[in-house]
């Protein structure tokens, strides 16, 4: 997949399909819109184009609403490849982007720097300068500019609309079953491992701990979990945080990235049987059933204990998974 940074960079000679937006999550909604990006780019004998912002326009017109995200831009663009998209290009979204008009924006980027023959968007959306460009007012303007304008209606899932708003809260309050099923994928929490307290290693069990690219995070518990790093996949269990045993209960919550500190929720992955240095590597981490949640225990041996449990009801999932699959 080509990717391009900055309007600046944009000139695509090749006839397009375009469909834009934030694509948060990339979760089944998003994907029924890029099944069908991919048939216009067929249909067109061009290439499937995504356009996204960054950050999330909120962030730049209204910072205090705007949601945690599902999943980095990195991450996106993943996902986005997976699903076969050709191009996608990631605007940066500025107040003077926002000031654009529709009409500027269909001639200036469809047109000019994307040859834009299919704009692909769903019902309600909305783009330019005090969010004029709707799809009737695209409708009269596209044809001027040598595109078409195709509208796709929402998927939905029993009466409810899939979308990242709804993803974001079942994940956040712990519903991740459902998640997935919106999603189309496991929930997963792509970071960075950093350096923490190391009191992993003095119980016998030594974790990474991850600082996620994204806000929308599971609720605090234990997990069984894959971690996925370089390629290669592995087995484990996973507690998010505030590690009670250790440390009185936190005057504060919420994930900041900025400053770690020990009020502040804390991912820490147990990788079974590995015991390599993996500093300042990306890793995902793939929930894929919670087994308790987070408890303050008397004492260190009390802990360990349970810590073995733990590992022991993840071994015998992944020992019936293996079965099943056999």
């Amino acid at each position: 997949m080509k990717i391009v940074r900055g309007i600046q960079n944009l000139n695509i000679k090749t006839p397009t399909a375009v469909t834009i937006g934030i694509f948060d999550g990339v979760h089944r909604g998003h994907q029924k819109i890029l099944r069908q990006l991919k048939k216009y780019s067929r249909a067109i004998k061009g290439k499937s184009c995504v356009v996204t912002f960054k950050p999330h326009p909120l962030k730049v017109l209204k910072p205090r609403m705007t949601p945690p995200m599902l999943i980095s831009s990195e991450h996106k663009l993943r996902l986005l490849e997976a699903e076969g998209v050709n191009i996608a290009v990631i605007i940066n979204f500025t107040d003077d982007f926002a000031a654009m008009t529709p009409a500027r924006f269909a001639k200036d980027i469809l047109k000019k720097k994307l040859n834009t023959k299919e704009l692909l968007v769903g019902e309600n959306f909305v783009l330019g300068k005090g969010r004029s460009g709707d799809v009737k007012h695209l409708k009269r303007i596209g044809p001027r500019f040598g595109f078409n304008i195709s509208v796709i209606k929402p998927l939905k899932s029993g009466n409810r609309v899939v979308s990242s708003t709804l993803i974001r809260k079942l994940i956040m309050s712990g519903d991740l079953k459902k998640a997935r099923q919106l999603l189309g994928r496991d929930v997963s929490v792509l970071g960075t491992v950093v350096k923490g307290s190391m009191r992993g290693r003095t119980i016998g069990f030594p974790t990474a701990n991850v600082d996620p690219h994204h806000e929308a995070i599971p609720p605090s518990g234990v997990y069984i979990v894959k971690a996925k790093l370089e390629g290669k996949q592995y087995r484990g269990i996973l507690n998010i945080g505030f590690r009670p045993t250790f440390h009185p209960a936190p005057t504060r919550r919420g994930w900041v990235h900025a400053v770690r500190n020990e009020s502040e929720p804390v991912i820490e992955v147990h990788i079974f049987d590995f015991n390599k240095p993996i500093y300042g590597r990306e890793m995902e981490i793939i929930f894929l059933k919670k087994i308790r949640d987070e408890k303050k225990f008397n004492n260190k041996l009390e802990l360990i204990a349970r810590v073995k449990r733990d590992t022991a009801i993840a071994k015998e999932y992944f020992k019936k998974a293996i079965y099943k699959c056999g």
